[in-house]
């Protein structure tokens, strides 16, 4: 499961209820995939995730700060940002 489905299944409100449901069998039918993933697009759990990557990738560039300044450390640097644009 992904972090937002984790995040999503640990509310008891009826659409995480419904995602729950959903998710507790290979989401195989291409109707109850479109159905989960709009759940789960409209579920705080999208943004309750963004902010963990956030704070992941703030907490990965600030450990950097300490490391001379060569092009692994900007490698990483821009791969801390690259995950936290690519996942929105």
């Amino acid at each position: 499961a992904t972090l937002p489905v984790l995040y999503a299944l640990r509310s008891d409100d009826e659409p995480e209820r419904r995602l729950r449901e959903l998710v507790s069998h290979p989401l195989l039918d291409d109707t109850e995939h479109a159905e989960a993933l709009g759940l789960l697009r409209k579920s705080p759990a999208m943004d309750d995730a963004r902010k963990t990557l956030r704070d992941y990738a703030a907490k990965a560039r600030a450990a950097l700060d300490g490391l001379p300044d060569v092009p692994a450390r900007a490698a990483f640097a821009l791969l801390a940002e690259t995950v936290v644009d690519r996942t929105g």
